[in-house]
């Protein structure tokens, strides 16, 4: 989900930075980085920015972001493990029966001629 959301801040910006036809140089001083950063940002090396900075640079390019939440579909619930009800079992008493007769020794039979 992370990715996702840095991959549709990341297209924006790219978006807007392509259209204003900006320079690195341009964009050192405008979003307030180093020179490396912005060459990051526009290779789309996205593990190196959090979504937080994104949004940063998204203010500072006068663009607005909006996040927006939608519910889930029935159907996409029922598919996810996680979301089943766990069944319970029942567990017996008295499962292990113990008996003295095991630790007692008996006496041998005697053969009846």
């Amino acid at each position: 989900m992370e990715l996702t959301i840095k991959s549709d801040l990341h297209r924006s910006l790219l978006e807007h930075i392509r259209a204003s036809k900006m320079t690195q140089a341009e964009l050192v001083k405008l979003l307030h980085v180093h020179q490396p950063d912005v060459s990051n940002l526009l290779r789309g090396k996205l593990n190196l920015f959090s979504i937080t900075k994104l949004c940063q640079y998204a203010d500072r390019l006068k663009l607005k972001v909006r996040i927006e939440v939608e519910g889930a579909r029935p159907a996409e619930k029922l598919e996810r493990p996680c979301m089943r009800p766990v069944q319970q079992r029942s567990i017996r008493k008295n499962t292990l029966r113990r008996t003295t007769e095991s630790h007692v020794s008996r006496p041998a039979r005697s053969a009846m001629a």
